[in-house]
């Protein structure tokens, strides 16, 4: 039976992508010119959101043998992603790398060189934490019975209380901890949904009076997410709250939107597009210096410039790597056609 796929995840998943690209054309090209009260706003659907909908996407697929397998394939179309790359810029006489050990160190996410294409080496330091929490979070479905309302209670109090220890005295595991509590968030209202308009802006003034006065309380400017993301606080979770309730609240109220071929495309390929906007936006520190524009008009310049060759270069090394694969397993397929054939029965 073929697997149907959600239109409300994939359509999420496109505009979580979209966001991301957004924010590094504010941030890294963007510092320099952007005011920091829209820097601030952009960070409101942001890395949370993603792996909220990566746990919502769990329902699916909630065993550790699919997220292992989940994991070998993107770190496979990032492999093929790096060594195409910088393939082509060995063409074009550039190189990114000095030896094979930097290499095998942007192989296994560990460092990229901030070169040639600084926004790639600033993009994937989200993927190690992907894949930690992938793994932890399918475990706790597999092991704790979640059926047990009582369960899901003090697993989410135990997260928030350790999310909110840390930020006040900082955690080697902090991380991991804000980010497992976003991926169990999307599993648990996957099926969910808010009602009413009214409850909704209500839930959002409620987590924007929580986010000002923890920020009072913790003498932090609230305005300065970007500075609370790295390690992530309670605050910067408490704003990344408010795009999963309108999340919430939209879905089922924007069906003639969701099933939209070009966003559909964008979600079903989310992978893709995270690895490549590194490629838009480095392209924006080579294009940017030849505008002289307002800072909203050279952003929406920008933003459309990185877009643009994100979706390009999607397009390209998504269908270039369908081919490898599809060669190889055509090989393999007449290569073992080939032995087996050749095979002579052993007969007493």
């Amino acid at each position: 039976m073929k697997f149907k796929r959600n239109p409300y995840l994939d359509f999420y998943r496109s505009i979580a992508v979209i966001s991301i690209i957004f924010i590094h054309t504010v941030f890294h090209s963007g510092e320099r010119y952007v005011p920091h009260i829209f820097q601030t706003l952009a960070l409101l659907i942001d890395v949370p959101f993603f792996m909220y909908l990566t746990g919502w996407s769990a329902i699916y697929n909630s065993s550790l043998a699919k997220a292992f397998l989940r994991i070998f394939r993107i770190i496979s179309q990032w492999i093929f992603f790096v060594i195409f790359v910088n393939g082509v810029l060995l063409i074009f006489n550039y190189r990114d790398f000095n030896n094979f050990q930097d290499l095998f160190k942007a192989f296994l996410f560990m460092a990229y060189p901030d070169t040639l294409l600084p926004s790639i080496a600033w993009s994937i330091w989200y993927m190690p934490v992907y894949f930690k929490v992938l793994v932890i979070g399918n475990l706790l479905l597999c092991l704790v019975d979640f059926s047990n309302l009582s369960n899901i209670k003090i697993v989410f109090s135990l997260l928030v209380v350790l999310i909110a220890l840390n930020s006040i005295g900082g955690g080697y595991y902090q991380t991991d901890i804000f980010y497992l509590f976003f991926f169990l968030l999307g599993y648990f209202s996957s099926n969910y949904s808010i009602k009413s308009g009214a409850s909704t802006l209500f839930i959002i003034c409620i987590i924007i009076l929580s986010w000002i006065t923890i920020s009072f309380c913790l003498e932090v400017s609230p305005l300065n997410l970007q500075a609370l993301k790295f390690p992530p606080s309670i605050i910067y979770g408490l704003a990344s709250l408010i795009s999963i309730v309108t999340s919430l609240f939209c879905k089922g109220r924007i069906d003639k939107y969701v099933n939209n071929k070009i966003i559909n495309y964008i979600g079903t390929n989310a992978i893709w597009f995270y690895f490549c906007q590194g490629i838009g936006g480095s392209s924006l520190y080579y294009i940017l210096p030849y505008f002289n524009l307002p800072w909203w008009r050279k952003l929406i310049i920008a933003f459309l410039i990185n877009l643009s060759i994100t979706f390009f270069c999607t397009m390209v090394v998504k269908h270039i790597y369908e081919f490898c694969v599809n060669l190889i397993r055509h090989v393999k397929s007449l290569f073992f056609k080939y032995f087996s054939n050749r095979i002579v029965p052993w007969n007493n």
